[in-house]
């Protein structure tokens, strides 16, 4: 499936939080169908969180990139996957999300 820039940006935001709040591990790139060099060249690539390369690829010729992003969790997340929902982790939860706004905010700002 076809991708938009937006969608695409919006995709590397939440991957970049992810990392920030420590859930994130690395990034791979799955190729599509009908895959272009610059991506088999990459292949098996783990890219940390925080240096994830737009999709399409700088060297790929396609008409239309059919690439897609794959997370990888850390270990953090798979405890989080694995925690019941207890008051007291979702009150942690929720202090880091807010954690996550307000610094977002204040890029905004400055």
């Amino acid at each position: 499936m076809h991708k938009s820039p937006s969608q695409i940006s919006r995709s590397l935001r939440a991957f970049r939080k992810a990392h920030r709040l420590g859930l994130l591990r690395g990034v791979r790139i799955l190729p599509g169908p009908n895959p272009c060099a610059g991506v088999v060249e990459q292949f098996g690539s783990e890219y940390p969180g925080n240096t994830v390369p737009r999709l399409p690829l700088p060297r790929c010729r396609r008409n239309r990139c059919e690439c897609s992003y794959v997370a990888i969790g850390s270990e953090k997340f798979r405890r989080l996957a694995t925690t019941k929902p207890t008051p007291e982790n979702l009150r942690r939860l929720l202090e880091a999300l807010e954690e996550v706004s307000l610094e977002r905010r204040l890029k905004d700002i400055t």
